[in-house]
């Protein structure tokens, strides 16, 4: 009977070692597996660079048009979200069929509206700006001649005198360079054809998807639960809820910081007696709208509107503009989007320096979300494993988000990242 026992007690230990052992077989070749796959990306990208970049920003071009409309329906969201639910709130079945198309149509109309009064604001007066400054250059010319010709300098007369900025010269060197300016303004115009049709196509996607977002995330919702399990759907929904709420701040923040610069600019312009203050003023704050450098846009078409006026207060206006735009991208603009994102001021300049410089305009507006949602990720992670390792618990890997961001305990010190 012992030995029967004994047996028994054997063959179920050899059993459970056998299916610990398996187990442990089949950890260690997934993990092998995984490292090896992940030494070959990396070796492959540092050994690869300048191909990785190129290819990188060869896949941002073809999906241009989607991140467009991504980024236009989360855009789009903020003022269709709000008048379904301030301004269309019949309960009539014909309120509740037509009101998201209605606020659809109104979200839109309200954002071109914006694009046209940047428009109205910038082309009108850049142009006039260009043809006044055209006409007045031999005018200064004459003034820098005789202002020369009075302090007796010969190097400096010689060198004035060999710029020939003659109403003629001045037309003949436009005139030899039509084909350089030729070659440069289709390239120009190609540039912008480009950009508006992937934005048409941007909006499309994006008004597709706004009309129909229940249904998409109902679609998406049936495809987790037959893909995934019910903790993978779990960490899914946390990740992207991390992602919608970054995308939704990140937008508030561009607009509030918009608001900030404009009024700033324009009560600054005021009090320093600077032409077309109450024009370049929201102008600037309309330009903000692209992240640090946005400024510098406005800041550029109000150097010309006043150098019209008065070329030594465009000079100082200049001077003002940069310092402003110094103070933006240094306090302003990192604190006001920063803790929009929960991004700290660090993190957010180096998400705009680094994204600009590797994929532009692109990467200098997505920078700072995109790295705001890897911060949140990657904190709350970190939150988890520390509060796994103070309770005596190993952290399980992948184990990514428990109840969204709600990890971060703020009123624990501990547990701040």
């Amino acid at each position: 009977m012992k030995n029967k026992t004994a047996q028994n007690d054997s063959t179920k230990y050899n059993s459970s070692d056998n299916k610990t052992l398996v187990k442990v077989k089949q950890f260690d070749y997934r993990q092998i597996a995984k490292l090896i796959i992940l030494a070959g990306i990396v070796y492959f990208t540092v050994t690869n660079v300048t191909t990785f970049f190129v290819f990188l920003k060869y896949l941002l071009g073809i999906l241009a048009p989607v991140i467009i409309g991504l980024f236009l329906a989360f855009t789009l969201n903020l003022p269709l979200t709000w008048l379904e639910n301030k301004v269309f709130t019949g309960t009539s079945p014909l309120m509740k069929k037509i009101k998201r198309p209605l606020s659809l149509i109104l979200s839109i109309l309200l954002l071109l509206g914006i694009i046209a009064l940047v428009v109205i604001l910038v082309i009108p007066q850049s142009v006039e700006a260009i043809q006044v400054i055209s006409k007045q250059v031999p005018g200064y010319y004459e003034s820098i001649m005789a202002w020369v010709k009075e302090r007796d300098i010969t190097w400096l007369t010689e060198y004035v005198e060999n710029l020939n900025f003659s109403e003629n010269d001045w037309s003949k060197g436009l005139i030899g360079n039509v084909g350089n300016v030729a070659g440069d303004l289709f390239k120009g115009v190609s540039g912008v054809l480009g950009g508006l049709i992937n934005a048409v196509i941007g909006l499309t996607f994006a008004a597709f998807m706004l009309v129909s977002k229940e249904t998409l995330l109902r679609q998406l919702k049936h495809v987790m639960e037959a893909y995934m399990t019910s903790e993978k759907r779990y960490e899914v929904k946390g990740v992207t809820n991390v992602i919608g709420k970054t995308f939704h701040n990140y937008i508030i923040g561009q607009v509030t910081e918009a608001m900030v610069m404009g009024v700033l600019t324009t009560l600054l312009m005021l009090l320093l007696g600077f032409p077309y203050a109450t024009v370049i003023g929201p102008l600037t704050g309309l330009s903000s709208l692209i992240p640090m450098i946005g400024a510098f846009l406005g800041g550029a078409v109000g150097f010309l509107l006043i150098l019209t006026v008065n070329p030594m207060q465009a000079l100082l206006f200049l001077l003002f503009i940069i310092v402003l735009q110094q103070l933006d991208g240094m306090f302003i603009y990192p604190r006001v989007v920063g803790n929009s994102v929960e991004l700290p001021p660090l993190w957010v300049f180096f998400a705009v320096t680094i994204g600009g410089a590797l994929f532009g305009f692109i990467g200098t507006f997505l920078g700072v979300p995109i790295l705001a949602v890897i911060y949140q990720l990657v904190k709350a992670n970190v939150a988890k494993r520390r509060r796994d390792f103070n309770q005596g618990d190993k952290p399980r890997i992948g184990n990514l988000l428990d109840k969204g961001m709600d990890l971060v305990d703020n009123k624990n010190p501990e547990n701040k990242v």
